[in-house]
């Protein structure tokens, strides 16, 4: 239900726009004209993410499996066109002798994903999987059949086209732990490649920008949030009286506040395939394919070569020929789901669904994700709470405002819990998106009628204020797993987060929030009358809201998994214990390989997209130096 109820609050400050726009001639147009196409575009798209449904399962992409196309061979073939699968498309096509096949189950990036804001909204369209776990036990026990939502992108840029757009690194600490596991990937080895694809610009006079961590030449920008206001600086100013510092947070030390750094440009959000992807979309080395869906590889399992990929496409079955590499970068659900449908997997499962097994190894049984809990706080602060619709839009046309960032997420800290022993090292990310506020913006949008939901469910008073917040676990220790429904590739595959399915996460979540209540107790804080508000959930009432039972509770009924499930198919020296080793090759193979979150074993400190980017950069330098550089 807090889903669903956030959900709907973010769409009322959204516009939701599905058709794909050329975004030089909507640049080229007057002022005026803009606001018009803007305030048009609101009108006619709002309501379609709004009773959007998302998919059941992958039938859309069905086809006839007795009749196989040839589709031609390829030197490398890349199925995924997400964080990963974008920067190695472009890399990969550097050599203009090789022939590269991108696989991509959705479509191209259009003017809906480019505006930030519309990141949540776009959860509710082809742009998200609608992947949601099966029932959990001890957590998501006030959703919807105890089902936790699992949003994953479908398109070219993956989840960079539709979530938060924060970029973070993994710290000294994260990288050097897993360098002890598979060696080569210490933060030393690790660093070049996070700054590789980066273009970062400071933006913002007071921004905590270190110039001897970022670079200025690559692919990606890197922008700091445009929000400034009286919540923000008591945000900062509150960090600072709790002994924290005002940082650059992909610097050397992460532990401090800061406003956010955004894969953003003028205001526009840049997803990993409009950085990556469409600049090479004319290589006549390249091609590839949208709203095909990834459905086997070809195995030889005495040879242990991957022969091949074979793919839907408008109905109809393609196989392509690989005579280099085959590279899953799918994701952390569906890398693990293909390697299973191709006889990759745990034996006893494969057995269960009819599928012979050709390498008993640990697929998807390594699910890991942070924790989140979302809140609300009011204040007593009036300063640019409501703007209209046609403000929005100047904002956002000028490259700041609320619509320049997703859920107009403005600041960050990361801090140590108390029960975190190295304090140099952030156990939470605490974020604020202080653009929420009054029944104004509410009965400004007429489709919105989820009012009392949110009320009810997270105690705010709709007459005064409010702004949104979430605090995260970013050290989890719950595992879960990714299973096969069946062996068709047109069902989801099983998820489950397994979410508190380890008690310490719950205590460590409710640590989380006694670190986030503290901020709210600083001087600054109370000074604009800020507090978090009462949530109601009836199962909880029955406790004091201060114990410590009263918020498992309300723990258990609300927290959700981050949307930042690594694991899957994890690296490591042992094929009974991972997938993959250091080079990202599944165990037993010369040229299969996953390069997406699935290859991490643990969790990191951070929002992933920069690591899985920088693993992509890794293993694009790595096949160059195989194939190229040979003695």
């Amino acid at each position: 239900m807090l889903f669903k109820a956030v959900i709907y609050l973010l769409i009322i400050i959204n516009i939701n726009i599905n058709a794909y726009i050329n975004n030089n001639k909507i640049e080229s147009l007057s002022t005026e004209e803009q606001i018009k196409y803007y305030e048009q575009l609101i009108d006619k798209k709002n309501g379609k993410s709004f009773w959007y449904q998302v998919d059941e399962n992958a039938e859309r992409y069905k086809a006839d499996a007795s009749q196989v196309k040839e589709f031609g061979d390829f030197d490398f073939i890349i199925v995924g066109s997400g964080a990963a699968g974008s920067v190695l498309a472009k890399r990969l096509s550097e050599v203009p002798e090789w022939k590269i096949l991108l696989i991509e189950a959705g479509d191209l990036p259009d003017e809906s994903t480019r505006m930030p804001a519309l990141g949540v909204a776009n959860l509710a369209s082809d742009y998200n999987w609608g992947f949601f776990s099966v029932p959990q036990k001890n957590g998501c026990q006030g959703y919807q059949g105890k089902r936790c939502n699992m949003a994953r992108g479908r398109g070219v840029g993956g989840t960079t086209l539709i979530n938060g757009a924060m970029l973070s690194r993994s710290n000294h600490k994260d990288l050097d732990q897993l360098n002890a596991i598979v060696e080569g990937w210490s933060y030393k080895d690790m660093l070049p490649y996070m700054l590789k694809f980066e273009n970062h610009t400071k933006t913002r006079d007071d921004a905590p920008s270190n110039p001897d961590y970022h670079n200025t030449k690559g692919e990606m920008p890197s922008q700091f949030n445009s929000i400034n206001n009286s919540r923000t600086h008591a945000f900062y100013k509150g960090c600072q009286q709790l002994g924290y510092n005002y940082t650059d947070y992909n610097s050397g030390g992460q532990v401090g506040c800061s406003p956010v750094q955004f894969y953003i440009n003028n205001g526009r959000r840049v997803d990993a395939g409009s950085a990556f992807v469409l600049p090479i979309m004319d290589k006549p080395n390249f091609k590839l394919m949208t709203n095909s869906l990834a459905i086997k590889i070809k195995i030889d399992p005495a040879s242990k070569i991957a022969e091949g990929v074979y793919f839907s496409y408008k109905n109809q079955i393609y196989y392509a020929g690989a005579r280099k590499e085959v590279i899953l970068s799918a994701g952390a659900i569906q890398s693990p789901q293909l390697l299973m449908l191709s006889g990759m997997g745990p034996k006893e499962h494969l057995d269960s669904v009819g599928i012979r097994t050709l390498f008993d190894l640990p697929v998807g049984k390594n699910l890991r994700d942070h924790h989140s809990m979302t809140f609300v706080a009011q204040h007593n602060q009036t300063d640019d709470n409501y703007k209209s619709p046609r403000e929005d839009i100047e904002d956002y046309i000028n490259g700041h405002g609320r619509l320049t960032s997703d859920q107009a997420i403005a600041s960050v800290i990361w801090f140590p819990t108390k029960i975190q022993e190295d304090k140099t090292h952030p156990d939470t990310e605490y974020i604020i998106m202080p653009y929420f506020s009054t029944t104004t913006t509410i009965n400004n949008t007429p489709r919105y009628t989820f009012a009392s939901i949110l009320a009810q469910v997270l105690g705010v008073d709709l007459r005064f204020p409010f702004m949104l917040g979430v605090f995260i676990n970013l050290k989890t220790k719950s595992v879960g797993s990714v299973t096969l429904k069946s062996s068709s590739p047109y069902d989801y595959p099983l998820i489950d987060p397994n979410i508190f399915g380890n008690q310490d996460d719950l205590e460590h979540l409710y640590q989380t929030y006694l670190g986030v209540q503290e901020h709210f107790n600083t001087p600054a804080m109370k000074a604009i009358g800020a507090h978090m508000a009462k949530l109601s959930v009836s199962k909880c009432n029955k406790f004091n809201e201060k114990s410590r039972k009263y918020w498992y509770c309300i723990l258990r009924h609300l927290a959700f998994p981050t949307y930042h499930p690594i694991g899957t198919c994890s690296m490591g020296t042992d094929p009974k214990k991972s997938v993959t080793d250091k080079d990202m090759k599944v165990h037993h193979f010369n040229n299969l390989r996953v390069c997406d979150a699935s290859i991490f074993p643990f969790t990191h400190s951070n929002n992933p997209v920069v690591i899985i980017m920088a693993a992509a950069e890794k293993l694009a330098d790595t096949i160059k130096q195989s194939y190229l550089y040979k003695a």
